[in-house]
């Protein structure tokens, strides 16, 4: 029998390679053949001596004793010229031209494309390798891609078992949330190495599903009351409150928008009135209505209580629900109403199936918030 090699003695994976989840065993992530860094933990491409045509086949070896049929090369054209023979004519020779992909990172259609190359090793259940230069960043991050899609993972928690189960396994993978939802929002018109930070510094920790990339969405909106539809009319004798007509409508009356929309109405109350019965009255719309993108508008006193109560109910398993209000409302000049409706509008694009709050510019799962008695802002727990 072959003797181990040094990442191996030290229970390192040979070639970085692994799985990106225990729960599948059709795609695989690796660094690219003849990677000389001793180090996995440092992600970094030298150049170094140009590869060899044996390392080459050592590598495609090794992929083969793992019963690997599909080959996706991530590796930029600069690092395409390490090898002393064109790598991917050498990778067919082993596997075959067909089933050989390359996607550059800075290609414009790499999402579409590697979307593509996974999606065929899907259909026909073979095993495919997918690696850049040291099989952290680029691969981890379609590892991360594929478990969330595959397995119906929301985002953060696919990056986080890619990391963990690699970290568990004698791998190492670096993708990041920020990274992967930006890859699969398009950004940069799809590349794969997407730069801009889109959640800040740490990341998100929301439950993300696969955006949208097409202009069919419908999202019902739902009243439930609250201060985000109060007006306050002349009254005689001083100024009284009521709930009036749904404040979506005026809002989205003024803006362009690539979505279309119904308002429903369960109730015009203050959310400190609100009763078990207008809860389940608002579950059945939610449950009766056809569609699946759900704003709910409502006031922000028991906002938690409505939001909590809609996820603990049965049969919504496919639905997006986003409770959210205003502080102060829409008809007043300073009202943060409008900004409310279209961070919850942006949160349908990449939220999972379930319920949110969001508010203050946060998106939070049910039973992921609280509000925070000194500031009175929504928090996460």
């Amino acid at each position: 029998p072959k003797p181990p090699s040094a990442a191996e003695a030290k229970g390192r994976q040979r070639y970085n390679f692994l799985a990106g989840s225990a729960r599948d065993q059709v795609v695989f992530g690796s660094e690219r053949p003849g990677q000389p860094r001793p180090n996995p933990d440092v992600p970094s491409t030298p150049r170094g001596s140009d590869v060899p045509c044996h390392v080459v086949d050592q590598w495609a070896a090794h992929m083969k004793s793992k019963q690997i049929q599909r080959v996706l090369c991530l590796l930029g054209d600069s690092e395409l010229s390490f090898y002393e023979e064109p790598l991917l004519p050498q990778l067919r020779r082993h596997f075959g031209d067909q089933v050989v992909n390359h996607v550059a990172p800075e290609a414009p259609d790499a999402f579409s494309r590697i979307n593509a190359v996974l999606d065929g090793a899907r259909r026909g259940q073979e095993k495919i390798v997918v690696f850049c230069s040291t099989g952290q960043a680029r691969t981890g991050l379609v590892l991360a891609y594929w478990v969330h899609s595959e397995h119906s993972l929301p985002i953060a928690d696919a990056v986080t078992e890619v990391i963990e189960y690699a970290a568990r396994h004698g791998a190492v993978r670096k993708p990041t949330v920020e990274q992967t939802i930006q890859f699969l929002l398009g950004a940069h018109g799809g590349q794969l190495m997407p730069s801009m930070r889109i959640l800040g510094a740490g990341g998100g920790a929301g439950s993300f599903a696969t955006p949208r990339v097409d202009s069919s969405m419908h999202i019902n909106f739902v009243q439930m009351g609250g201060t985000i539809d109060k007006d306050y009319p002349r009254m005689t004798g001083g100024y009284a409150f009521e709930i009036t007509d749904p404040a979506v409508r005026r809002i989205l009356s003024v803006v362009p928008r690539n979505f279309t929309f119904d308002v429903l109405s369960v109730c015009r109350k203050d959310s400190q009135e609100l009763t078990v019965e207008d809860r389940q009255a608002l579950v059945e719309m939610i449950r009766r209505t056809p569609g699946t993108d759900f704003i709910v508008t409502h006031g922000t006193d028991t906002m938690i209580e409505t939001a909590q109560y809609v996820a603990a109910a049965k049969g919504l398993v496919d639905r997006r629900v986003v409770v959210t209000g205003a502080m102060r409302p829409q008809k007043m000049m300073d009202s943060d109403a409008s900004f409310n409706i279209g961070v919850a509008v942006g949160a349908l694009n990449v939220i999972g199936v379930g319920v949110y709050v969001t508010m203050n510019g946060r998106v939070h799962p049910a039973h992921g918030v609280r509000r925070d008695g000194r500031t009175g802002h929504f928090v996460s727990k």
